[in-house]
Formats: C-alpha cells, sequence, structure tokens
C-alpha cells in the first residue's frame, strides 16, 4: 500500500504521523520518517520513529544476462566472452511483505527483542488497502541518526571510540543471533545504524532482520555481493562465520569502497564474476566452483579469466589494479590496531574465522579502541544528517 506524508498509522499504543519520505533505501521496503503521538498519558519511547512498508509495484526492472566463453578468433588473445543482456522482473510486492513478515517474526524472538545491539520494533500496524481489500503491513521502528553509509569514513578515520562501537555493536548482535542458530546475512553498511555520532561515545545498533536465515543455509548465494563470504560464493552455506566475515568487508569498504565488490566495474561486465575476481585476487584460492548451480560455476569460470588478466605470462588487457589483501591493507591510511583487528576477522576458513564471541573477547578488539597512530592526521568533523 502506498502511504503519502501528513497521513496517521493508528498503531496499538500510538499514532503515528508520516512527516517525511525518506525513500526506498534498500529495494525491498519504503521507509518514512515519522512523529509519535501519544492517545493516553503513556510514555513516548521518543519523538520520531522509523516507519517500514511495502513499496506499490514498480515497472523498474533489474538486469540479467546470459554468456558464453569462446576461443579466440583471429587477431584476438585470450578467452572471449560474450555477453546477452535481458531483463527480470524485480522483487515483487508480495516478495516484500515476506520479508516484512520474517522481520517482525525475528523481533519478536525474546533474545532479539531483549537486546540492545538491535534496532527496537516498536510494533507491527496493519493497514487495508481500501482499492484491492488486502492488508498491507508496516513496522515501527526505533529512530537512530543515520547509517554508517551516511558517515564519511576519511572524517572519522581516528574516532576509535566509533570503530570499537561498530565492532562491540555488530558483533553483540551477530554473537545473539548465534545463540539461536541464525545468520543475518545482510551485513552491509547501510543496515549500521548510528546516534550520536558526535558524541565521546556513539551509540550503534544493527537493523534489517528482513533476510535471517538458519545458519547454514544454501538453497541460493546470499549476502551483499562486496561483503559476500568465500563460503557462500562457493555453495558451501551462509554461516554465522559468514556475517564475522562481512562486519570486517563492511568496515574496510566504508574505508575503501573499490577493492571488494563491483564499485568499479565497467560497462559490459557482470557484477558477480567481477566481485568474486577480486576476491580471488585479494585471497587467492578462496573461492571454489559452486558444486551445483551452473550459473555461479559459469560465473566461477570468467571470474578466473578477470582475475588473471595481465598478470604474469596473460596477454589480455588487466581489469583491475587490486592486489593481494595485504598490499590493499597496507594502502589504507588508518592505525595499526585497525588493521590488525581487519586480519584477525578476514580468515579465508570459515571454520577457523573467529566467532562473534570470540571477536568480543579479543585482544584485537580491546585495542582497537586505544587508536595509536603511526603519525598525526588532519581530520575534519563532517555533519551528517538523520
Amino acid at each position: 500500500m502506498a502511504l503519502r506524508i501528513g497521513q496517521t498509522l493508528r498503531g496499538a499504543r500510538w499514532d503515528y504521523l508520516l512527516v517525511e519520505s525518506l525513500g526506498s533505501r534498500t529495494v525491498r521496503s519504503s521507509v518514512f520518517k515519522a512523529e509519535i503521538i501519544s492517545r493516553s498519558q503513556s510514555q513516548l519511547p521518543g519523538k520520531w520513529a522509523v516507519i517500514k512498508t511495502t513499496s506499490p509495484p514498480s515497472h523498474t526492472s533489474l538486469p540479467n544476462t546470459q554468456y558464453t566463453i569462446r576461443p579466440p578468433a583471429p587477431g584476438e588473445s585470450g578467452s572471449v566472452i560474450e555477453w546477452n543482456f535481458n531483463y527480470v522482473p524485480e522483487v515483487s510486492e508480495k516478495q516484500i511483505l515476506n520479508m516484512l513478515k520474517n522481520e517482525h517474526a525475528r523481533h519478536m524472538n525474546p533474545v532479539i527483542r531483549s537486546s540492545r545491539h538491535f534496532r527496537a520494533m516498536y510494533e507491527a500496524v496493519d493497514i487495508q488497502d481500501i482499492s484491492t481489500k488486502e492488508d498491507s503491513l508496516c513496522l515501527a521502528y526505533e529512530w537512530m541518526d543515520c547509517t554508517l553509509k551516511d558517515v564519511s569514513s576519511g572524517s572519522h578515520l581516528k574516532s576509535s571510540a566509533l570503530h570499537k562501537n561498530i565492532s562491540e555493536a555488530v558483533l553483540g548482535a551477530l554473537a545473539e543471533l548465534k545463540s539461536q542458530q541464525l545468520a543475518h546475512t545482510d551485513i552491509k553498511n547501510d543496515n549500521i545504524l548510528i546516534s550520536d555520532l558526535h558524541g565521546p561515545s556513539p551509540v550503534v545498533k544493527l537493523g534489517d532482520l528482513g533476510l535471517v536465515r538458519p545458519e547454514g543455509f544454501n538453497r541460493f548465494p546470499i549476502q551483499p555481493i562486496a561483503m559476500r563470504a568465500p563460503e557462500v560464493w562457493s555453495g558451501i552455506g551462509c554461516f554465522h562465520s559468514s556475517d564475522v566475515w562481512a562486519l570486517a568487508v563492511t568496515l574496510f569498504d566504508w574505508l575503501s569502497p573499490r577493492v571488494f565488490g563491483a564499485h568499479d566495474m565497467p560497462e559490459g561486465h557482470w557484477p558477480h564474476p567481477w566481485a568474486m575476481a577480486k576476491l580471488l585476487r585479494l585471497f587467492p584460492g578462496s573461492v571454489q566452483a559452486h558444486p551445483t548451480d551452473p550459473d555461479y560455476q559459469g560465473y566461477f569460470e570468467i571470474a578466473e579469466l578477470i582475475q588473471k588478466s595481465g598478470c604474469g605470462d596473460n596477454t589480455d588487457p588487466k581489469c583491475f589494479e587490486i592486489g593481494s589483501f595485504e598490499e590493499e591493507l597496507g594502502k589504507l591510511d588508518i592505525s595499526p590496531p585497525l588493521a590488525d583487528f581487519l586480519r584477525y576477522l578476514l580468515v579465508v576458513d570459515y571454520k577457523r574465522r573467529p566467532t562473534a564471541s570470540d571477536a568480543l573477547k579479543s585482544q584485537q578488539l580491546q585495542r582497537l579502541g586505544e587508536g595509536v597512530w603511526p603519525r598525526c592526521h588532519d581530520a575534519a568533523i563532517d555533519q551528517v544528517g538523520a
């Protein structure tokens, strides 16, 4: 159901006056800022709330592609990838509704509901669409000032309190999900929520539980492409340790957004093999061919060609300049404790990777708060809006 500014939603405890559209901050829902209005003398949880609801159907489509790999023709060098782009419909409103229902169900879990590490869900509000006679679900959440995506990493390189608070909050949330045999599967900077950014101890919480799955889920690859762990690419499954990997990559990506993923992908390529090739360059041998999915088997073949381009005896044009993980880590202008923390979490073998509970007790996390720098940095403090 399409909501509008000025509309009031009637909840079980409070009313919510929609005052600002925050847009479709994800492809899965529309988001609004709302003023919480009391109908009695009960104390309000705050002045503002966030309302998430299903988006109205869109005619926008998402790109899909088919490809073939053929031997070189006369005058060409190396294998040739031929692409045929077509389009498939985007996520349907029914699928979005199912994600919101899943998110609501996860928030009803007592462990999550009582946690300080997750953004609080106030309640679910059911609204009937007069035109379709169907119910539409809205979820009301605690208001947070911004997301990590809104925060300039360049202006917060010395913010050791922010680095540590982000890490502790997300690891704490992941440890609680682990206790329920669940994986978040959608760790990224959009879902790390921050308030009091410029205070001495910023408040950080994890949001968006719509894609939470049982640990070991492997029906299809999940996680954002840039943050996707090697075992997910390889078709083994998405585990608690996959979320730990995603947290480390999210921090790295916040500091340097063109190393992991497909942010720098030129036109004519497809993001899955491009991101997979990056991972193979950063961590050689980290990804294996998917055992059953023919699309991902093809992606792996292409990823190997991309990764090898322009290297050694390969005469193909070089696709990207990314080096090994240690080389890319050395390019970051960050404190040694933060570099050590990223190195500690990014273990390729998911069975040997630290758990969130291990990381919370680790010396690497404790040193993260020290923020020892080899030299001085001049960083202006930016102002981040809601």
